[in-house]
Protein backbone atom coordinates (compact mmCIF):
# COMPACT_ATOMS: atom_id res chain seq x y z
CA UNK A 1 0.00 0.00 0.00
CA UNK A 2 1.31 3.41 -0.83
CA UNK A 3 2.23 6.11 1.90
CA UNK A 4 0.64 9.36 2.31
CA UNK A 5 3.50 10.82 1.31
CA UNK A 6 3.22 8.55 -2.00
CA UNK A 7 -0.30 9.66 -3.00
CA UNK A 8 -0.58 12.38 -5.83
CA UNK A 9 -2.50 15.27 -4.51
CA UNK A 10 -5.61 16.12 -5.99
CA UNK A 11 -5.79 19.16 -7.87
CA UNK A 12 -8.13 20.77 -5.19
CA UNK A 13 -6.03 19.88 -2.51
CA UNK A 14 -3.19 21.96 -4.77
CA UNK A 15 -4.66 24.57 -5.67
CA UNK A 16 -6.93 25.55 -2.52
CA UNK A 17 -4.34 26.55 0.07
CA UNK A 18 -3.10 29.27 -2.66
CA UNK A 19 -4.23 32.93 -1.69
CA UNK A 20 -4.38 35.13 -4.89
CA UNK A 21 -2.67 38.53 -4.53
CA UNK A 22 -5.29 41.71 -4.63
CA UNK A 23 -3.35 42.98 -7.82
CA UNK A 24 -4.60 40.11 -9.61
CA UNK A 25 -8.67 40.29 -7.61
CA UNK A 26 -11.18 43.10 -9.35
CA UNK A 27 -14.05 44.81 -6.95
CA UNK A 28 -17.39 45.54 -8.89
CA UNK A 29 -19.36 46.63 -5.83
CA UNK A 30 -19.97 43.85 -2.71
CA UNK A 31 -18.70 41.20 -5.78
CA UNK A 32 -14.80 40.29 -6.51
CA UNK A 33 -13.66 38.91 -9.75
CA UNK A 34 -10.34 37.12 -10.26
CA UNK A 35 -8.30 37.97 -13.75
CA UNK A 36 -8.82 35.24 -15.64
CA UNK A 37 -5.80 35.66 -17.84
CA UNK A 38 -3.70 35.15 -14.38
CA UNK A 39 -5.82 32.42 -13.35
CA UNK A 40 -5.89 30.77 -16.60
CA UNK A 41 -2.41 30.93 -16.85
CA UNK A 42 -1.59 29.53 -13.61
CA UNK A 43 -3.76 26.61 -14.25
CA UNK A 44 -1.54 26.16 -17.49
CA UNK A 45 1.59 26.44 -15.38
CA UNK A 46 0.44 23.83 -12.88
CA UNK A 47 -1.03 21.48 -15.15
CA UNK A 48 -0.24 22.11 -19.16
CA UNK A 49 -2.65 19.28 -20.07
CA UNK A 50 -6.04 21.33 -18.73
CA UNK A 51 -8.72 22.53 -21.32
CA UNK A 52 -11.68 24.53 -21.33
CA UNK A 53 -14.98 24.32 -23.16
CA UNK A 54 -17.57 27.36 -23.68
CA UNK A 55 -20.52 25.58 -24.55
CA UNK A 56 -22.74 26.74 -27.48
CA UNK A 57 -26.84 26.46 -27.78
CA UNK A 58 -29.22 26.38 -30.43
CA UNK A 59 -29.40 24.55 -33.48
CA UNK A 60 -26.63 22.97 -36.18
CA UNK A 61 -27.95 26.39 -38.31
CA UNK A 62 -27.54 28.95 -35.77
CA UNK A 63 -25.60 28.57 -32.52
CA UNK A 64 -25.28 30.91 -29.56
CA UNK A 65 -22.69 31.01 -26.80
CA UNK A 66 -25.49 31.50 -24.38
CA UNK A 67 -28.78 30.04 -23.78
CA UNK A 68 -32.41 31.72 -22.24
CA UNK A 69 -34.00 30.26 -19.51
CA UNK A 70 -37.93 30.47 -19.23
CA UNK A 71 -38.46 33.51 -18.66
CA UNK A 72 -36.09 34.84 -21.41
CA UNK A 73 -32.33 35.90 -18.98
CA UNK A 74 -29.47 34.43 -20.44
CA UNK A 75 -27.00 31.94 -19.30
CA UNK A 76 -23.34 30.64 -20.38
CA UNK A 77 -21.57 27.69 -19.66
CA UNK A 78 -18.57 26.57 -19.18
CA UNK A 79 -16.28 23.43 -18.33
CA UNK A 80 -13.02 23.47 -16.95
CA UNK A 81 -11.15 20.11 -17.26
CA UNK A 82 -7.84 19.85 -15.75
CA UNK A 83 -6.15 16.22 -14.29
CA UNK A 84 -9.17 13.99 -16.35
CA UNK A 85 -11.59 15.93 -13.68
CA UNK A 86 -14.45 18.24 -15.66
CA UNK A 87 -15.81 20.92 -13.42
CA UNK A 88 -18.99 22.74 -15.35
CA UNK A 89 -20.44 26.51 -14.37
CA UNK A 90 -23.17 27.94 -15.17
CA UNK A 91 -23.41 31.85 -15.24
CA UNK A 92 -26.15 34.67 -15.85
CA UNK A 93 -25.34 37.25 -18.12
CA UNK A 94 -25.54 40.48 -16.16
CA UNK A 95 -25.45 44.19 -17.57
CA UNK A 96 -22.94 46.78 -15.73
CA UNK A 97 -24.94 47.10 -12.35
CA UNK A 98 -25.14 43.15 -12.07
CA UNK A 99 -28.23 42.38 -12.91
CA UNK A 100 -29.70 39.43 -15.29
CA UNK A 101 -30.58 40.70 -18.72
CA UNK A 102 -33.01 39.28 -21.23
CA UNK A 103 -31.30 40.44 -24.38
CA UNK A 104 -27.37 40.62 -23.90
CA UNK A 105 -24.84 42.11 -26.49
CA UNK A 106 -21.77 40.57 -27.24
CA UNK A 107 -19.57 42.67 -24.98
CA UNK A 108 -22.17 41.68 -21.73
CA UNK A 109 -21.68 37.77 -23.22
CA UNK A 110 -18.08 37.85 -23.48
CA UNK A 111 -17.72 39.46 -19.63
CA UNK A 112 -19.77 36.92 -18.54
CA UNK A 113 -17.88 33.78 -20.25
CA UNK A 114 -14.55 34.67 -18.56
CA UNK A 115 -16.16 35.49 -15.24
CA UNK A 116 -18.28 31.81 -15.73
CA UNK A 117 -14.26 30.80 -16.44
CA UNK A 118 -12.48 31.76 -13.47
CA UNK A 119 -15.28 30.46 -11.89
CA UNK A 120 -15.47 26.39 -13.16
CA UNK A 121 -11.70 26.93 -12.21
CA UNK A 122 -12.58 28.29 -8.38
CA UNK A 123 -14.13 24.89 -8.65
CA UNK A 124 -11.32 22.43 -8.90
CA UNK A 125 -9.92 24.83 -5.92
CA UNK A 126 -7.89 28.49 -7.29
CA UNK A 127 -9.66 31.14 -6.19
CA UNK A 128 -12.42 29.30 -4.29
CA UNK A 129 -12.37 31.68 -1.17
CA UNK A 130 -13.20 34.54 -3.49
CA UNK A 131 -16.77 33.51 -3.98
CA UNK A 132 -17.75 33.02 -0.27
CA UNK A 133 -21.02 34.51 1.06
CA UNK A 134 -22.06 35.54 -2.17
CA UNK A 135 -24.88 32.87 -2.34
CA UNK A 136 -26.23 34.14 0.98
CA UNK A 137 -29.51 36.11 1.29
CA UNK A 138 -28.65 39.95 0.81
CA UNK A 139 -30.70 41.36 3.50
CA UNK A 140 -30.50 38.98 6.43
CA UNK A 141 -28.20 41.62 8.09
CA UNK A 142 -30.48 44.61 7.24
CA UNK A 143 -32.22 45.88 10.01
CA UNK A 144 -36.15 46.00 10.15
CA UNK A 145 -37.73 49.30 9.51
CA UNK A 146 -40.37 50.26 12.26
CA UNK A 147 -43.07 49.64 9.59
CA UNK A 148 -42.03 46.15 8.91
CA UNK A 149 -41.74 45.47 12.55
CA UNK A 150 -45.15 46.78 13.42
CA UNK A 151 -46.41 44.43 9.93
CA UNK A 152 -45.35 41.53 11.75
CA UNK A 153 -47.36 42.25 14.88
CA UNK A 154 -50.62 43.33 13.19
CA UNK A 155 -50.47 41.08 10.55
CA UNK A 156 -51.25 43.97 8.29
CA UNK A 157 -49.26 45.13 4.80
CA UNK A 158 -46.81 47.62 4.80
CA UNK A 159 -47.46 50.33 1.61
CA UNK A 160 -44.20 50.30 0.17
CA UNK A 161 -43.71 53.87 -1.44
CA UNK A 162 -40.60 54.16 -3.69
CA UNK A 163 -39.29 57.04 -5.79
CA UNK A 164 -38.64 56.16 -9.06
CA UNK A 165 -35.88 58.90 -9.46
CA UNK A 166 -34.87 60.61 -13.02
CA UNK A 167 -34.60 58.20 -15.71
CA UNK A 168 -31.29 57.66 -16.78
CA UNK A 169 -30.13 57.22 -20.19
CA UNK A 170 -28.59 53.82 -21.30
CA UNK A 171 -24.83 53.84 -20.42
CA UNK A 172 -22.73 52.53 -23.49
CA UNK A 173 -19.82 50.58 -23.38
CA UNK A 174 -16.62 52.02 -22.14
CA UNK A 175 -14.41 51.13 -25.01
CA UNK A 176 -11.40 52.25 -24.01
CA UNK A 177 -11.33 51.02 -20.41
CA UNK A 178 -12.05 47.59 -22.44
CA UNK A 179 -9.39 48.06 -24.64
CA UNK A 180 -6.93 48.95 -21.35
CA UNK A 181 -7.76 45.57 -19.93
CA UNK A 182 -7.47 43.67 -23.30
CA UNK A 183 -4.04 45.63 -23.53
CA UNK A 184 -3.28 44.72 -19.66
CA UNK A 185 -3.89 40.43 -20.34
CA UNK A 186 -2.05 40.72 -23.03
CA UNK A 187 1.27 41.92 -21.40
CA UNK A 188 0.52 39.27 -18.77
CA UNK A 189 0.66 36.55 -21.56
CA UNK A 190 4.18 34.35 -21.09
CA UNK A 191 3.97 32.58 -24.86
CA UNK A 192 1.92 32.09 -27.80
CA UNK A 193 -0.70 30.16 -26.01
CA UNK A 194 -1.42 32.73 -23.35
CA UNK A 195 -2.22 35.23 -26.38
CA UNK A 196 -4.22 33.01 -28.51
CA UNK A 197 -6.65 32.70 -25.30
CA UNK A 198 -6.77 36.50 -24.99
CA UNK A 199 -7.37 36.40 -28.99
CA UNK A 200 -10.23 33.75 -28.02
CA UNK A 201 -11.78 36.08 -25.30
CA UNK A 202 -12.09 39.27 -28.04
CA UNK A 203 -13.37 37.25 -30.91
CA UNK A 204 -16.96 37.30 -30.58
CA UNK A 205 -17.22 41.51 -29.72
CA UNK A 206 -15.30 42.03 -33.10
CA UNK A 207 -18.05 42.82 -34.93
CA UNK A 208 -19.36 45.30 -32.63
CA UNK A 209 -16.27 47.41 -32.30
CA UNK A 210 -15.51 50.80 -33.42
CA UNK A 211 -13.17 50.60 -37.13
CA UNK A 212 -10.70 52.65 -35.10
CA UNK A 213 -11.01 50.18 -32.31
CA UNK A 214 -10.58 46.89 -34.49
CA UNK A 215 -7.19 49.10 -35.94
CA UNK A 216 -5.70 49.32 -32.13
CA UNK A 217 -6.81 46.20 -30.79
CA UNK A 218 -4.74 44.10 -33.66
CA UNK A 219 -2.13 46.56 -33.44
CA UNK A 220 -1.57 45.70 -29.74
CA UNK A 221 -2.31 41.55 -30.57
CA UNK A 222 0.14 41.86 -33.36
CA UNK A 223 2.46 43.88 -31.27
CA UNK A 224 2.60 41.44 -28.44
CA UNK A 225 2.93 38.53 -30.97
CA UNK A 226 6.33 39.55 -32.07
CA UNK A 227 7.51 40.29 -28.62
CA UNK A 228 7.01 36.94 -27.79
CA UNK A 229 8.25 35.55 -30.79
CA UNK A 230 11.72 37.40 -29.89
CA UNK A 231 11.61 36.03 -25.98
CA UNK A 232 11.35 32.73 -27.45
Amino acid sequence: MASETQIEKSPWQTLSPIEIADEYIEQKGKFRYVSWAWAWRYIKNLYPGATYKKHLFGTPERTLPYMHDEAGFAYVMVTVTLAGLDKTEVYPVTNHQNKSIKNPDSFDVNTALQRCLTKAIAMHGLGHYIYAGEDLPPDLDKPQSAEQTKAEKTGKPVEVKTDPGPVKEPIEKDWNAWFNKVSSDLAACRDEADRLVVVESIAPLKEGLPEEMKAAVKQVLDQRKEELKTAA
